[in-house]
């Protein structure tokens, strides 16, 4: 196949990638499990590989950005058989870091490398090349993938072993997470006191009580539009909380996980539809 760069996962977030590394002038091969899905990145220089077994032979770099743990898992327990030794898989996708760290492991066993990379900054960044990246994985597998990882991020930080990178990103999720519950609840009460919230909202975001989270709040046209984003806060959420029962975490920073969890409350009878970045 002629490219070099294999991509899974051209959903909201996955895609717009996807667009930056072609206008970057990477090769790239791409599969979806609905061919026509893949029609604007064909048509943008992207390559179709019709299996998963396919796209990943004689790949260099396999690109995955689906949804959850399960989805990383089928990708990658698919490809590895026919990925070439010294080949390097990078995961978008936010998960487990336990899940990156049992992958890591199957994949030495074919030669295959193995970084964790979750991003930060929604599809606006991605669109424009201003996500964060959080990595983990090895230094040389790091260095082998900066280039490709530097067209679509403003700020890449390698943060350690297999697994940091998840890590990082599930602290900050939980962050967004407890900010956006605790912005939704000071507008409220600031609604019961009867202040004018467009007048508050302008006073806020000038003042110390600012954040990007309740930047959010008062960008969104009604609470349906942030649904999808609660649903998959929420999974990160719980995925940090599992990560925590298993380590030695201060009890102190448990409050961060119970204030993130009740992000749902927000949007819990909206309507919320997670693409199925696969």
């Amino acid at each position: 196949m002629d490219a070099n760069i294999a991509f899974v996962g051209l959903g909201n977030q996955g895609g717009p990638i996807a667009i930056r590394m072609l206008n970057a002038g990477f090769k790239l091969a791409v599969w979806t499990r609905k061919p026509e899905a893949a029609a604007h990145f064909i048509a943008q220089g992207a390559v179709w590989a019709p299996t998963l077994h396919q796209l990943a032979v004689g790949c260099e770099i396999f690109c995955v950005c689906v949804v959850d743990d399960a989805g990383v898992l089928e990708v990658v327990e698919k490809i590895l058989p026919v990925m070439k030794s010294g080949a390097t898989i990078v995961v978008f996708s936010t998960i487990h870091p336990d899940t990156c760290r049992d992958l890591a492991a199957q994949a030495a066993m074919y030669g295959v490398d193995l970084i964790d990379a979750p991003v930060s900054g929604g599809a606006d960044a991605a669109h424009e090349g201003k996500l964060t990246v959080m990595i983990g994985g090895s230094e040389s597998a790091y260095q082998r993938c900066l280039p490709l990882l530097t067209c679509v991020g403003a700020m890449i930080a390698h943060l350690g072993v297999i697994g940091s990178g998840q890590k990082a990103k599930l602290i900050n999720n939980g962050l967004m997470a407890a900010n956006i519950k605790l912005a939704s609840e000071a507008r409220e009460m600031a609604a019961s006191f009867g202040i004018d919230i467009a007048a508050l909202d302008r006073l806020v975001m000038q003042s110390s009580g600012r954040s990007f989270a309740y930047d959010i709040l008062t960008k969104l046209p009604n609470r349906a539009a942030f649904a999808a984003g609660a649903v998959l806060l929420k999974k990160d959420v719980d995925l940090l909380e599992s990560l925590v029962e298993k380590s030695e975490t201060p009890s102190g920073s448990h409050a961060l996980i119970e204030i993130g969890k009740k992000v749902s409350t927000i949007f819990c009878n909206e309507p919320a539809q997670v693409s199925d970045a696969v």
